[in-house]
């Protein structure tokens, strides 16, 4: 059933007098109207606070709407941050819709005054005084001097002092600076201005004014009234002064004129005389007799409510329900009306209170209907008795019996309620008490049973549709298990049966929290008792995602301790949980001791990259790298097969941050103990290629610079010479120490010779490169292996990692003896690598190489791309020339090329020749016809023009007379180069200088020539 809030507002008591209170209004309406003209009358209205104050004033109120009476309420709780004075001038102003004038505006602005002025020194005009004085001194006197006439200098002279003085009077003037004093005042708080505002607003609405005059002087105030209502309310809500200097400013300043003026003070009476006593400070016997004096001499006449009884408290709370539609059963009412007999406001605020209260969901249907008297009683005690609330929320049974520690008041409400109610159902108590709805009584029995059984199948069966309330229960039965000191067994179970549930259903924050707040003090048994460690850790983990890192903290700490002696294997299980579940740095540095202690213990390979880095330390390395089988002589044995190679090889694979040191523990290792010839003294070299097999996997692994001393020692002892027993002498002992008896091999030679193993001497080779950042000496192994293998692509992975290959470059640089017949080209690799090799500079910002050499390879390059038309060599060749050096090299390559080859060329090269060709240079060409043919062909206008100088110049020296006229008969267009017809005349010319010594056929190619060239 919808039920809509009691309102607790004024009312009118002739529509509705549930309190038969409309007596008390119908007296304060007489003596309203009988109060005398022009005086100014107080009425004090007692009664104690919610008691209907209010509502006589409205309903009195409403007496005089037809009467020239007004009503003006300030309300003294609303403005009590402020002054009473102004705020209640400006509450009377505005209802009495009387304009502000100057005077009552002076209570809200601030006004400033001058007071007087001072004088101040300006120094800052001084200098700039100095030099205009001195300046125009300097002036005076000059005019005074360079004067003719005497009577004039006279006058000038006189001129000059009085203009100089005053010059000098208004400078002076501009050094004292005239400040004035002003004096800002605040608004204005003066008694008798206050009073004489107030006469001016009251004087005005009582005033006797035309209409029509008021109608001319555009007057909207309120006038003509018979009499002015104040009411000023609240006062007894306010502190202790500000009721005391209200009521005195009322009767001090409101009340000694002749107006008809009544005030009316709603108030508590002995609220109102606590603050009078209070604030005169006094502690006497006299208190009493001072306060009553001070009423009465206040009021002219009071109206005194008269308390209510039950009866008449029961009826009015009766009729506000039905007027409200709010239907409560009598004993509800019953209860109200008694606890609360003398004050119906807060049978309203009850109510209210309870109707909110009842729109809960108790879990049950229509709980709150039938449970209503008790849900009221609850609210009763609840803001009443807060003691005893307290008490029976603990301890719900304590309603049904006795209350010792209660007063008198208290165990009289007791003993209505427990008549109105009998005898309360414990559950439904814990329900309104609660919002528990006693929590349990709705769980299924075989769901408590599973519970407290520990049957996790079944509790997670029923998990899904009840969570909350089976969290609830598990909790309540662990702080159960807690409180009767079962640690061991019952506490232990139930906190694994919540990590069981957590492991399917991920547990709630607020359902954890409760958990770890009941379980916190006892972790160490948890830790140490539990049957699935692996469940505790991700709740561990569960929590430290919520905020919460407690749990892990003691299971990380507690793992650290591995005692063989003391359950070590319960300490294992836990150590294995901890690192399967808890993989994160800080987990893996506080636990990696334990584990280069304890590995063997430890049944995990599946680590995060996080363990790898941080729980694998450089020592557990070290050891396993010490594990490596040796022989006698301690050497390893260069077994890749074994358990312990291939852990480390796992460890290198897998660990990105080994120490350096830790490395060098394996090279120390395989070096053995001896590191001079005789460590290698009469090894086959099958024997060293065991070492390279066994070494070149975990070199692949170790990181790039990681390493300096320690790989210089293995490769030496790889690739120096050894000596080797004279066939002849193998079986002599001593074989190496005999002059003749034995001979010098090298390993690198010998897999040349027998083309064996070049593979893993190249690796070898170049990891150490790697490793040692280029400290390595490598190149003559380099210059000996690149005769026989293809290192393009292990030199194009060093160059992008960052290595420089300079020590090399020359050997990368030349190895292309026969590219053009093995096509290599046309492999990507090596004109990539080709490329690196031109662009290489020095510290010094140098070409690393020689101009000669990269020439040559210019030359072979460029020579090899027109042969076989190869764009990827053009495409070299063209990026090559946005360089300075390389463009000039191929520039002067091309144009020593015959026309055909040039013009073969792309455009971007063909180009480059054509722009070197200029009027500075173009001599030098003078004798190139196959070079000056591609310029005519492809050049600009001017340089077709340099070659016109050079050919008409050959024309007149009679020189390659042939070659000239062999160019001149391709070229068209002549006159776009030629506008002056240099080629005409030359031609013209040579042909009448050897018109004897010619023969027919150049003849008659000229006249064609000419003819042409004349047309064009």
């Amino acid at each position: 059933m919808e039920r809509k809030f009691i309102i607790d507002k004024e009312i009118n008591l002739n529509e509705n007098d549930f309190l038969k209170t409309k007596i008390y209004s119908d007296n304060l309406t007489k003596i309203i109207r009988n109060t005398e003209s022009n005086k100014v009358f107080t009425v004090g209205l007692f009664g104690n606070w919610g008691t209907g104050k209010s509502s006589i004033i409205e309903t009195s109120k409403q007496e005089f709407e037809q009467d020239k009476v007004k009503f003006v309420t300030y309300d003294a709780w609303q403005y009590v941050n402020d002054s009473f004075r102004r705020m209640f001038l400006r509450k009377l102003r505005e209802d009495l819709q009387y304009e502000e004038t100057d005077l009552m505006k002076k209570f809200y602005e601030n006004e400033a005054t001058d007071v007087g002025e001072t004088y101040k020194f300006n120094w800052k005009n001084i200098p700039i005084s100095i030099i205009v004085l001195s300046v125009l001194f300097i002036v005076c006197i000059v005019s005074i001097f360079c004067a003719d006439d005497t009577s004039w200098k006279t006058s000038l002279t006189i001129s000059a002092v009085v203009s100089f003085a005053s010059l000098i009077y208004t400078i002076l003037q501009g050094f004292i600076l005239k400040l004035k004093i002003s004096v800002t005042k605040p608004h204005l708080f003066a008694p008798e201005q206050f009073e004489e505002c107030f006469k001016e607003v009251v004087s005005n609405s009582l005033s006797k004014t035309n209409k029509v005059l008021k109608w001319v002087k555009r007057d909207n105030s309120i006038q003509n009234l018979e009499k002015l209502v104040l009411v000023i309310d609240n006062i007894d809500r306010c502190s202790n002064d500000v009721a005391y200097n209200l009521l005195t400013d009322i009767k001090t300043f409101l009340s000694s004129e002749l107006y008809s003026i009544v005030f009316v003070i709603p108030v508590d009476d002995e609220a109102l005389k606590n603050h009078i006593i209070k604030n005169s400070k006094k502690d006497t016997d006299d208190c009493n007799k001072e306060k009553e004096e001070f009423l009465r001499k206040f009021f002219n006449v009071t109206i005194r409510i008269k308390p209510y009884g039950e009866t008449d408290m029961y009826a009015f709370a009766k009729q506000i329900c039905e007027k409200s539609g709010f239907s409560l059963k009598n004993e509800t009412i019953n209860i109200a009306s008694k606890e609360f007999a003398k004050n119906p406001r807060r049978i309203i605020q009850l109510f209210n209170n309870l109707l909110a209260e009842m729109n809960y969901d108790y879990g049950k249907p229509d709980f709150a209907n039938k449970n209503e008297t008790l849900i009221c009683c609850i609210l009763i005690i609840r803001e009443e008795y807060p003691a005893y609330y307290k008490a029976i929320s603990n301890s719900p049974q304590l309603f049904n019996g006795e209350y010792s520690n209660g007063d008198a008041n208290t165990n009289r409400f007791l003993r209505i309620a427990q008549i109105a109610l009998g005898k309360v159902e414990i559950s439904d108590l814990s329900r309104v008490l609660t919002n528990s709805y006693h929590q349990f009584d709705d769980i299924a029995a075989d769901v408590k049973d599973a519970i407290e059984t520990f049957d996790a199948e079944k509790v997670l069966n029923a998990w899904s549709n009840e969570q909350e309330h089976i969290a609830d229960y598990i909790v309540d039965r662990l702080g159960n298990a807690i409180k009767n000191n079962l640690i061991e067994t019952d506490m232990i179970a139930y906190v694994d049966l919540i990590t069981q549930i957590n492991i399917q259903y991920p547990l709630k924050t607020h359902f954890a929290k409760r958990v770890d707040e009941k379980v916190q003090l006892y972790l160490p048994n948890v830790i140490s008792k539990t049957k699935n460690h692996e469940n505790l850790c991700k709740y561990a983990l569960l929590r430290e995602r919520q905020g919460d890192s407690s749990v892990k903290t003691n299971l990380v700490d507690e793992s650290k301790h591995i005692d063989e002696t003391n359950g070590l294997k319960h300490q294992i299980l836990l150590f294995n949980a901890v690192l399967k579940v808890f993989t994160d740095k800080e987990t893996s540095i506080a636990l990696s001791s334990t584990y280069t202690q304890h590995h063997n213990s430890a049944h995990l390979v599946d680590f995060s990259e996080e363990q790898i880095e941080y729980l694998i330390s450089n020592e557990y390395v070290t050891q396993r790298i010490q594990e490596l089988a040796s022989s006698e002589k301690d050497e390893i044995l260069l077994d890749t097969e074994t358990k312990e190679y291939q852990k480390v090889k796992w460890l290198f694979e897998n660990k990105k941050n080994i120490a350096p040191g830790t490395y060098s523990t394996l090279f120390a290792r395989v070096i053995g103990q001896t590191n001079d010839e005789s460590r290698m003294r009469g090894k086959t070299i099958d024997e060293i290629a065991n070492i390279l097999k066994f070494m070149n996997p975990l070199l692949n692994l170790i990181p790039d610079r990681t390493l300096a001393i320690q790989p210089q020692a293995l490769y030496g002892l790889i690739v120096n010479d050894r000596k080797m027993p004279h066939p002849s002498y193998a079986n002599q002992p001593n074989w190496w120490s005999q002059q003749g008896w034995c001979v010098q091999k090298n390993f690198v030679d010998d897999c040349i010779a027998t083309d064996v193993y070049i593979q893993e001497i190249t690796d070898f080779v170049i990891n150490i490169y790697r490793i040692t950042n280029n400290k390595t000496d490598v190149k003559n192994e380099i210059d000996k292996l690149l005769k026989h293998a293809n290192l393009d692509a292990k030199f194009l992975k060093l160059i992008t990692k960052g290595y420089t290959l300079n020590p090399i470059l020359d050997l990368i640089f030349d190895d292309d003896e026969n590219y053009e017949e093995k096509n290599n080209f046309k492999e990507s690799n090596r004109l990539t690598l080709l490329q690196h090799c031109f662009n290489q500079k020095n510290k010094e910002d140098s070409y690393v190489l020689a101009d000669e050499k990269v020439k040559t390879k210019l030359e072979v390059l460029l020579t090899y791309a027109q042969k076989e038309n190869s764009n990827e060599v053009f495409t070299l060749l063209e990026t090559l020339i946005s360089q300075e050096r390389y463009k000039n090299m191929l520039t002067a390559l091309i144009v020593t090329k015959d026309s055909t080859f040039i013009n073969s060329l792309p455009q971007k090269l063909l180009k480059l020749a054509v722009s070197s060709f200029k009027k500075d240079n173009s001599n030098d060409y003078a004798d190139n016809f196959d070079f000056l043919s591609i310029i005519m062909q492809h050049g600009n206008n001017n340089q077709k023009g340099y070659v016109v100088t050079i050919l008409t110049t050959k024309l007149d020296n009679n020189t390659d007379i042939e070659k000239v006229l062999n160019l001149i008969e391709t070229v068209n267009d002549v006159s776009l180069f030629d506008s002056s017809g240099l080629l005409y005349s030359h031609l013209d010319k040579y042909q009448k200088d050897n018109k004897d010594n010619i023969n027919q056929d150049i003849a008659n190619k000229i006249k064609t020539m000419k003819k042409k060239i004349k047309i064009n």
